[in-house]
């Protein structure tokens, strides 16, 4: 029984400064918002990877390199569906 008399004030600490920790990082977000700093978005590297792919296709069919059926082909090669 004592123990946990201990432990008590130890973990209220601890979930006193953990709030403030966030509180802290919920006003800096805010203020970042605030004056137009927003983070960049995240991209996943598979999606990096195809975004890439998809622009160098682009960039060889609009060079004449490739016809319009060979451009779709690589499109439709790079695309991949997802069931869910």
């Amino acid at each position: 029984m004592t123990d946990a008399v201990v432990r008590r004030p130890r973990r209220e600490a601890d979930m006193i400064e953990a709030l403030q920790t966030d509180t802290a990082e919920a006003a800096t977000t805010l203020m970042q918002h605030a004056v137009g700093n927003l983070p960049a978005p995240t991209q996943s590297r598979s999606t990096r990877t195809l975004q890439e792919r998809l622009k160098r296709l682009c960039a060889v069919y609009d060079d004449g390199r490739r016809t319009m059926q060979e451009f779709l082909r690589a499109v439709g090669h790079s695309i991949r569906f997802s069931c869910d």
